[in-house]
């Protein structure tokens, strides 16, 4: 009897274990089937607006996503991740070249080729190199960290120094992101500017425009060379080389007689390097011996040939000798670029007599007059260091408009920036 009976309570033990796991599966099956339910119940009639994309869902949040895409998936489950109400997340897509750009409304983004792949960079170009190193520059100086407006940190990230061991890089949407773990500084460049230069076809390029960022907070100064551009000693082009390689900027007065093919080449390195240009008249006459006609021509005749040439706007001017009177700012519709400091190059020829009048007279905000049109211009701002030296002194070498702004100056016809502004 008492075996008889353990074995019946054994019987029932098990049948109760069996039934309880049953049950709990039944449970689970039910958890699940009206999870699946709701959401369908929730979601119902809720479709994307492309067709063919995927569905990620969770008890609150639908997420579509790109079929055929490997980050797609990745991308719908982190937007659901922390959603707390029905959320609905769709995307849009725009083509660009062998690419296409998803784009969510809430700002995330990413990027796949034809096969659905993120895209891979397996070389970058000198362009390249140039416009991470412009863009890093920008973005140092755009957060107004000291250490981006040294010397040091300038000859450090001088584009040739701008290798691939240095950073690292992703994508993100249609931008190219660097980061530069010795900077804790993520640099985001527009893959329209910079996809080329990666081996990417991108559809349309976009013409690149170096990045300029000027601080209101920090002195600055406006470098103006009148009379080139000058190409023997290579005076000009050097010049130019110098004041990029410290991502600094002047402003070129030329004159007519200097213009033309092997100085266009000049000019349009200067141009793509930031640098401001601005007419010094075709013949350098004294304006206000001529007739209103005259002037007029002699001025803008400059501006018609950049026009023509390089499809550069000109709209500042600088009058031969600094001479003006009502005539000419009547007959001119660009505002004067005069000067504060006069070096006075064009009389010593002396690069040690040019930078010691700088060293004695210069001043924030202040507009200082030299020519490149003589050598030893150049050989006082890069052999003898000038440039470098106003650096490590605390300026931003600006263009003279950007310095007329900082002036609080409005450069319109009539206005003479410095003598009276």
């Amino acid at each position: 009897m008492g075996k008889s009976v353990k074995r019946k309570k054994k019987r029932r033990l098990r049948k109760s274990i069996k039934y309880s796991l049953i049950l709990i599966l039944l449970l689970i099956v039910g958890v699940i089937a009206v999870s699946f339910g709701y959401r369908k119940i929730l979601f119902m009639g809720v479709n994307s607006v492309n067709a063919s994309a995927q569905e990620y869902t969770t008890n609150k949040c639908l997420a579509f996503y790109p079929s055929g895409t490997k980050k797609g998936k990745e991308v719908a489950r982190n937007l659901c991740k922390d959603v707390k109400e029905k959320t609905v997340f769709d995307y849009s897509e725009k083509a660009m070249g062998d690419y296409t750009v998803y784009s969510y409304e809430n700002g995330v983004t990413f990027v796949a080729d034809r096969e659905g792949n993120e895209p891979h960079v397996s070389s970058v170009s000198e362009k390249g190199q140039i416009i991470i190193s412009d863009y890093l520059r920008y973005t140092m100086k755009k957060s107004e960290l000291d250490y981006a407006y040294t010397s040091k940190f300038l000859e450090e990230t001088y584009y040739p120094e701008i290798t691939a061991d240095r950073y690292t890089y992703r994508f993100d949407g249609d931008n190219f992101i660097v980061t530069f773990p010795e900077y804790d500084i993520d640099v985001n460049i527009p893959i329209s500017v910079i996809g080329v230069e990666l081996g990417m076809n991108v559809g349309e390029v976009e013409k690149y425009v170096k990045p300029r960022y000027v601080s209101k907070d920090r002195p600055a100064i406006a470098l103006t060379f009148d009379d080139g551009p000058n190409k023997a000693e290579d005076a000009t082009p050097k010049l130019i080389a110098e004041l990029y390689k410290y991502d600094s900027v002047g402003t070129f007065f030329v004159v007519g007689a200097n213009l033309g093919p092997t100085t266009k080449v000049i000019i349009q390195d200067g141009i793509e390097k930031g640098n401001e240009y601005g007419s010094h008249t075709v013949s350098h006459p004294n304006l206000t011996h001529l007739d209103s006609a005259t002037i007029y021509s002699e001025v803008t005749d400059i501006g018609v040939w950049f026009k023509d040439e390089l499809d550069y706007d000109m709209f500042i001017y600088r009058p031969p000798e600094g001479a003006y009177n009502s005539t000419v700012d009547e007959a001119v519709p660009w505002p004067a670029i005069l000067w504060d400091l006069d070096t006075e190059d064009w009389k010593y020829r002396d690069p040690k007599i040019v930078n010691q009048t700088i060293r004695d007279e210069v001043f924030d905000h202040c507009v200082v007059l030299m020519h490149d049109l003589h050598p030893t211009t150049t050989q006082a701002m890069v052999d003898y260091g000038m440039i470098k030296e106003l650096i490590d002194d605390g300026y931003q070498l600006v263009t003279a408009s950007e310095l007329a702004e900082l002036r609080g100056v409005e450069l319109k016809q009539g206005t003479h920036l410095c003598w009276g502004d």
